[in-house]
């Protein structure tokens, strides 16, 4: 299973009580990440976890809807299909792997790519797609659609997606993840002495 899946997989299942929810509000400074030189503001009345490696964040529960924001190592940005990225690698080129990186566990049916474009993403030229695909029977068979957006840094693939059931949720709280995104920040990492 790749690392997606297994991400994907962990946080379907995981009991809320393993993670250390906290609740954002509206005088909410943005929420930095444990790993990554990265920050951004969630939409108040969410929760977040900043228990792992990323920054994931959901209203209703993370098998209704989801934020995860993450900085992937260069090296293992698209294990799937067994390439890497870099930090000047073409933002076209960074969605075509993202996608193929996606569609490579072949877990994901009916997989469909709704759209493909350029955007900014915290200050930086990248990407944003837009996907639908259905989950396995064993996942609840549920359509979904998910966006992302990413951009390449000196030290990993920024990466920040928002996914939902198809019916009722993606598009009630789309806006609430383009607000956030819109709040996205890159620090300069400070020099070791």
């Amino acid at each position: 299973m790749t690392r997606a899946g297994i991400l994907f997989t962990s946080l379907v299942i995981a009991s809320p009580s393993a993670m250390a929810w906290t609740a954002v509000t509206d005088e909410q400074m943005p929420i930095a990440a444990k790993r990554g030189n990265y920050s951004l503001q969630l939409p108040a009345s969410w929760l977040y976890d900043l228990s792992g490696s990323t920054v994931l964040a959901s209203h209703d529960g993370v098998a209704l809807e989801q934020i995860n924001v993450q900085l992937i190592p260069h090296k293992d940005a698209f294990k799937a299909i067994k390439r890497s990225s870099s930090p000047d690698m073409p933002n076209e080129d960074l969605a075509e792997a993202y996608l193929a990186n996606l569609q490579a566990d072949g877990k994901l049916a009916d997989f469909q790519i709704i759209s493909s474009d350029p955007a900014e993403v915290a200050g930086r030229a990248g990407f944003r797609v837009h996907v639908r695909f259905r989950l396995p029977p064993a996942a609840g068979d549920t359509l979904m659609d998910c966006t992302a957006v990413g951009t390449a840094l000196p030290d990993g693939l920024l990466i920040a997606f928002y996914r939902a059931p198809r019916i009722h949720f993606y598009d009630k709280w789309l806006p609430a993840f383009d607000h956030a995104v819109s709040t996205l920040t890159v620090s300069t990492p400070s020099k070791k002495t």
